[in-house]
């Protein structure tokens, strides 16, 4: 049977790459977008919807009322950086309050898999700001009810390699240093290579697959 997909984030770097496969793929008939303003991706399986993301949070139900057909999968590429978002407050607002409402926009559709991209290290005791974070909106969505009837799947990458729309300089310059740095990451240090976001997208698309009920984390080293 076909599915369809639901993607939050996905005008960001792996969620580009996501949309590109799931158009590609043959076991997916729709693809629908939540994006804040018009990507200007088109296709035959996309469904862009335009969406406030506060509203994610405040009035999930006029998001639902705009999908027509029953989702599979719901996948999250949702994220920010402190610096871009511009204060640890805001950041906090997408990274976590945004991504737990996509998860629970997904359990009030009776997905059967969400898939989120989170990062390596995350850890909701964490001494880093970045990571606690993450931690904390992985460990309140396994708490979901949710979890335990539908797949829910974190990914862990670290740095994401590929064509970013803004510049960023201090991930710029870790890229140009990565394949070499990649080369010392051996043994419990390889969860830090850097890592293609297309990899990225395909490895969600293959824990797609997967809808056997529970949390499952994917570290950097199996994507």
């Amino acid at each position: 049977m076909m599915k369809t997909a639901l993607i939050f984030g996905s005008t960001g770097l792996v969620g580009s790459e996501l949309v590109k496969k799931l158009t590609d793929s043959a076991e997916y008939s729709r693809v629908y977008l939540v994006n804040r303003r018009e990507s200007g991706v088109v296709g035959e399986k996309i469904v862009e919807i335009i969406f406030d993301y506060e509203q994610l949070v405040s009035n999930p139900e006029m998001l639902i009322s705009k999908i027509n057909e029953p989702i599979q999968v719901v996948f999250c590429t949702l994220g920010t950086t402190i610096k871009k978002a511009g204060s640890q407050h805001a950041f906090f607002r997408v990274d976590h309050d945004y991504v737990l409402a996509t998860a629970q926009i997904a359990e009030k559709i009776g997905a059967l898999t969400y898939i989120a991209v989170s990062a390596v290290g995350a850890d909701p005791a964490s001494s880093v700001f970045y990571s606690r974070v993450k931690g904390q909106t992985e460990k309140n969505i396994a708490s979901l009810a949710f979890s335990a009837k539908a797949a829910v799947h974190f990914l862990r990458p670290s740095l994401l390699l590929g064509k970013r729309k803004e510049f960023r300089m201090g991930e710029r310059a870790a890229i140009i240093l990565s394949p070499v740095l990649n080369l010392f990451m051996v043994g419990s240090l390889r969860r830090y290579r850097s890592i293609e976001a297309s990899q990225v997208a395909s490895s969600m698309i293959r824990f797609a697959d997967d809808s056997r009920p529970g949390v499952w984390i994917h570290e950097n080293e199996v994507l």
